[in-house]
């Protein structure tokens, strides 16, 4: 049985997609965007479109109901993050998973992350 109070989704920001992991059940989920929110300097340049894509994605790996308890979202831009992100950037990224319907949100910055790491949670 999963617990429903620790729900974890780790999502890979990429050029105007996302993809998702659902840690606890295991399941992925990629949503690309028709139209793009990167430009050639930030990944996330415009924000709301970009909330709105990453809502559709959670929606799709980890579903709403009346008893559902918001997810922790562990953000990874794999996109324009060579040299690390500034504040700025991570700023974005928290406010994104937090707006996207996130309890709480993480910024990782690194190598992927394991399952096993997530489950451990390093990125805390």
């Amino acid at each position: 049985m999963l617990n429903c109070f620790n729900q974890t989704i780790y999502v890979h920001i990429e050029k105007d997609a996302f993809s998702l992991f659902h840690v606890q059940k295991g399941t992925k989920f990629h949503i690309a965007s028709p139209t793009p929110f990167s430009n050639a300097r930030l990944a996330v340049a415009h924000f709301e479109h970009a909330e709105s894509v990453l809502k559709k994605g959670l929606e799709k790996i980890y579903p709403s109901s009346p008893f559902r308890i918001r997810p922790v979202l562990v953000m990874h831009q794999m996109h324009l993050a060579e040299g690390g992100l500034c504040d700025v950037e991570k700023r974005i990224l928290t406010e994104l998973a937090l707006s996207a319907g996130g309890r709480n949100a993480y910024v990782w910055e690194g190598e992927t992350l394991s399952k096993g790491q997530l489950v451990d949670k390093v990125y805390a």
